[in-house]
């Protein structure tokens, strides 16, 4: 699997806890949810969950924190676009990495070039 779909329920920022893809994106999601003050807990997300939860959202390496519109073709949110938590975790994400957040600087050397 190459991303984790969490959804916010009854407002707690709900996590699969097996069977996802247990990376650092994934952990950084839980991280920004405490630094916010967002309630959040790794649990089984069931499918029929992402239905009715107020908010849906992936989580991946390549792609960071993406909001989710909609499921099975249905807007999640009344108003058809992203949830504010979503949108919150989203933006503090990256915030923080374009601040250099878990960031590992590298140095390219060009070939045929003396360092």
């Amino acid at each position: 699997m190459g991303l984790n779909i969490p959804a916010v329920v009854n407002g707690t920022v709900v996590m699969p806890d097996s069977g996802c893809l247990e990376g650092i994106t994934r952990e950084s999601t839980l991280d920004l949810c405490e630094e916010l003050g967002t309630s959040a807990v790794a649990r089984p997300v069931h499918a029929e969950e992402l239905q009715t939860a107020e908010e849906v959202f992936m989580t991946t390496t390549a792609g960071s924190i993406m909001p989710v519109r909609s499921v099975d073709g249905k807007p999640v949110c009344e108003h058809g676009g992203a949830g504010a938590i979503s949108i919150q975790l989203h933006n503090l994400y990256w915030e923080k990495r374009w601040a250099g957040w878990y960031g590992t600087p590298v140095k390219y050397k060009l070939a045929g070039k003396k360092p």
